[in-house]
């Protein structure tokens, strides 16, 4: 795979602003995907991780709730049961959340 460009909002330092900025990626690694975006959420957990108390510090992109569509060619999560395959629809959160 190919270096990735995108737009995200980011936050660089403690209760800074949200910021849209380019962002580049060298490549997916290994026990990741990539998934284009189809709609992403803030949830209170990005609000509270952005002033750096929580979980994740910045600089970071928030966003972790979301859904879109598997682009990389084929990834198994966490066990072999599970397999992601491109064009598979997906959706994004952590288990916090849930």
């Amino acid at each position: 795979m190919s270096p990735i460009t995108t737009e995200a909002y980011v936050v660089h330092e403690n209760n800074g602003p949200f910021e849209l900025e380019t962002v580049h990626y060298s490549d997916v690694g290994e026990h990741e995907m990539l998934i284009e975006a189809v709609a992403v959420s803030l949830c209170h957990t990005d609000i509270i991780a952005s002033g750096g108390s929580f979980m994740m510090k910045p600089p970071m992109i928030p966003g972790h709730e979301g859904s879109g569509i598997g682009r990389c060619t084929e990834l198994s999560l966490l066990s072999s049961s599970l397999s992601v395959q491109k064009g598979t629809r997906c959706i994004t959160s952590v288990n916090i959340c849930i």
